[in-house]
């Protein structure tokens, strides 16, 4: 948590892997790390925070609907159905945040066409990250 894990990150990681959650939360815990960080004498951006992806690559919203009725009812909060595009607007308000990469579930890509979703999102944000 917040007390113990980000004081160990902000003095031994090079990189801090997160759960999802509201930005504002996120938000929060990257002061709280920025902080830890001020206090030992540490540039908080040598830290590359990743963070699981909150949501599911799919071609269309029926897929979507379709997926998150799959997944087990505890998991479908965690996760936002978004195509490429979609997905990339969501993933964007992350980056911003100083998120510096995302890991997908394996729950959520099952199928090599998944992946390809995946790998399409990626290329997507990337691009327009460059843009």
């Amino acid at each position: 948590g917040e007390q113990r894990t980000l004081r160990i990150v902000a003095r031994f990681a090079d990189y801090s892997h997160w759960f999802g959650g509201p930005i504002e939360d996120l938000r929060r815990k990257h002061e709280l790390l920025d902080r830890y960080c001020d206090e030992i004498g540490r540039d908080p951006a040598t830290i590359t925070r990743t963070m699981g992806a909150p949501i599911v690559p799919v071609e269309n919203a029926a897929e979507g609907e379709r997926l998150l009725q799959d997944l087990p009812p505890e998991r479908r909060a965690m996760f936002r159905a978004a195509t490429p595009v979609q997905a990339v607007e969501i993933l964007e308000g992350y980056v911003d945040e100083r998120f510096g990469g995302f890991t997908f579930n394996n729950v959520t890509l099952r199928t090599p066409e998944s992946f390809a979703l995946a790998a399409e999102v990626i290329r997507k944000l990337e691009q327009a990250r460059l843009a």
